[in-house]
């Protein structure tokens, strides 16, 4: 059976101690969690934290990364990203909503998004924007449907 619960274990103290001696930041930011949370938390942090150092250790100058998120996470992750690639490096979040069908009996409003942290490497990284010249079918549903479009130099923009 799949267990989708997150564990502190052996491995995590090992990973610990390499993000204790390569980022003190993100070292500081899972044990903050740790202590604010739980250890499964933290467990979910430093399984990340360590995969984030190595992300941006293989990342080219101009290079950036994206990385998607439920935004009960969120919040730790991108205090993560800022401790591996520095608070100057961050670009965007990007919510991703996307609709429900609504349940009279919830408590609470609906999870209707997910986030998407963008950060550059460097401020050398490339950037480019995305434009559509002659709208597809899909944009032009899109449009009908009430997405917001604006004109940037002549051409179509999409904001989804």
């Amino acid at each position: 059976m799949f267990d989708d619960v997150w564990k502190w274990t052996d491995l995590d103290d090992r990973w610990l101690s390499e993000i204790d001696n390569r980022n003190e930041a993100l070292s500081a930011v899972i044990r903050a969690a740790r202590l604010a949370q739980n250890e499964r938390t933290a467990a979910y942090l430093t399984m990340m934290g360590i995969r984030l150092l190595e992300l941006h250790r293989v990342l080219k100058p101009t290079g950036s990364i994206y990385l998607h998120c439920d935004p009960t996470a969120s919040h730790y992750l991108k205090a993560s990203m800022d401790a591996v690639f520095g608070k100057a490096n961050f670009r965007n979040e990007i919510v991703w909503k996307y609709g429900k069908v609504s349940n009279s009996k919830a408590k609470k409003f609906l999870r209707e998004h997910d986030v998407i942290l963008f950060y550059a490497k460097t401020s050398k990284a490339f950037y480019q924007p995305l434009y559509h010249s002659q709208p597809s079918e899909r944009v032009k549903q899109l449009i009908r449907a009430g997405y917001n479009t604006k004109r940037m130099d002549g051409k179509r923009h999409l904001y989804i």
